[in-house]
């Protein structure tokens, strides 16, 4: 059976160029050519798992990481169940992403040291105690306002 007929009174279905899942209207976009591809069927199943997991909103960008992270675990079960091979690679490689975006949103702007986020959106480096903010959107690019 489809992976879409197995969920599709669960969500709504709509062909995208990207997969992607929408809490705002309970709507799971996927690439219809990706989803022949044992990866693209995984991407599909993943954005399942955010929606299963009920994933909506973050405030802190650990939090988009740690929902990653339970959205592959999920997508590892599902895979499972719906006998598709996991690719621990890919899921890896799709994680990397989300590590990486962290790691260039928490770098200090003036010594490049790590920092924590102290309010959502805003860092403060513990070194040279320098503070800036980034945009919440996760697929722009990433730019570092200084606060004084």
């Amino acid at each position: 059976m489809d992976i879409i007929d197995v969920y599709k009174s669960t969500f709504i279905f709509a062909v995208s160029s990207v997969f992607k899942w929408s809490p705002s209207n309970n709507t799971i976009y996927f690439n219809s050519d990706d989803i022949k591809s044992i990866t693209g069927r995984l991407s599909l199943l993943h954005e399942i798992s955010h929606g299963l997991l009920k994933h909506h909103s973050f405030d802190y960008d650990l939090d988009l990481v740690r929902r990653e992270r339970q959205a592959w675990a999920k997508t590892k079960d599902l895979a499972s169940k719906h006998n598709i091979k996991f690719n621990d690679e890919h899921a890896d490689s799709c994680l990397e992403t989300y590590r990486s975006w962290l790691y260039s949103r928490s770098s200090c702007p003036n010594c490049h040291q790590s920092a924590a986020e102290t309010r959502p959106q805003q860092y403060r480096c513990f070194n040279c105690f320098t503070k800036w903010s980034v945009s919440k959107d996760q697929t722009c690019q990433i730019q570092r306002r200084r606060i004084k």
